[in-house]
């Protein structure tokens, strides 16, 4: 039996504490696991680790533990002198390997009761949902509440606009996801490529909901402080709107730093394309044997300024 629902972890941390995850799934599960496969892609990908994995999910669900795909930001093809936070093109990887509908979830995250019942009602309606994502400091004390709270509902998901889609804990159906060209790795390092993504998905005439009782709760003091770091690369007024005509957009959108996560959102609103831009690789067209093959195209100096990564 095909899994019906694909579970989405990214992780590139030394320990990303499966079992939080592993074990919040499995009690909400019940006669709904064969429904399910998690997929782990680690940027840390090795045999040990994907022993202590399976282990760790005692069989309770599929799982699959795959590396994520080159990046010259981290991992085994990185040139960059320093390792950096690069989530976009590791989600991708989750997409090619997914069928169904396909749900990301933060590591270090745990899911609160009732996720499942409404992530399963979100696939059948073949919905794009964002859930809840709450943050727990080390020690206990209370959670931090989720920044969307107050738009959403106890009873219903509520229309939201797109920039409202939180990648730590969402849901879309793969075909959807593979139209718009997945995340876009133009916000690798920076980040906020959930919250590009969301707009996107809005533009190619999804509906993002908002359903806060498909929560979780992520440790929040490692999420921010851990290993990897993101780096907004800051240059000068004139590269940066070089940078923006090359792109075929004549001004600004916003004001603010001629940093890397303005002209993400400068080209965006600028060119108001739904497909994702900074991709050397088409999702429609790439399976899982060619994502290693994806290398051979990887960009090598820094899109903001043609900075050389390595010197980063």
């Amino acid at each position: 039996m095909t899994p019906s629902v694909t579970i989405v972890c990214a992780t590139h941390r030394p320990d990303p504490r499966f079992p939080l995850l592993a074990d919040s799934l499995a009690t909400q599960l019940g006669n709904d696991a064969d429904e399910v496969q998690v997929l782990v892609v680690d940027g840390l990908h090795s045999s040990v680790r994907g022993e202590q994995l399976l282990a760790q999910s005692a069989g309770r669900f599929a799982l699959e533990h795959v590396p994520a795909k080159p990046t010259p930001w981290n991992g085994p093809y990185h040139v960059a002198a320093n390792e950096y936070y690069a989530t976009a093109g590791a989600r991708n990887t989750g997409i090619v390997h997914a069928s169904g509908y396909v749900v990301f979830v933060d590591d270090r995250s745990t899911l609160l009761p009732g996720w499942w019942a409404q992530v399963r009602s979100a696939a059948r309606n073949g919905q794009v949902v964002a859930g809840a994502v709450h943050g727990q400091w080390s020690g206990g004390g209370q959670a931090d509440r989720d920044r969307r709270w107050g738009l959403g509902s106890d009873k219903r998901a509520v229309p939201v606009g797109g920039g409202n889609l939180a990648a730590a804990n969402f849901g879309a159906p793969r075909e959807l996801l593979v139209e718009v060209n997945g995340f876009d790795e133009l916000c690798d390092p920076a980040g906020l490529e959930d919250y590009h993504l969301g707009i996107r998905l809005e533009w190619a005439g999804a509906t993002v909901y908002y359903d806060r009782r498909m929560a979780s709760v992520r440790e929040a003091d490692r999420h921010r402080h851990d290993v990897v770091r993101r780096l907004d690369r800051v240059t000068d007024r004139p590269t940066y709107m070089n940078t923006l005509r090359a792109f075929g957009v004549a001004e600004r959108s916003f004001d603010g730093p001629f940093d890397t996560s303005h002209l993400v959102w400068d080209v965006l609103f600028g060119r108001r394309d739904r497909r994702s831009l900074g991709n050397h690789y088409e999702l429609a067209g790439l399976s899982v044997t060619g994502l290693a093959a994806t290398a051979e195209r990887m960009p090598l100096t820094h899109w903001i300024d043609g900075h050389q990564v390595g010197r980063l």
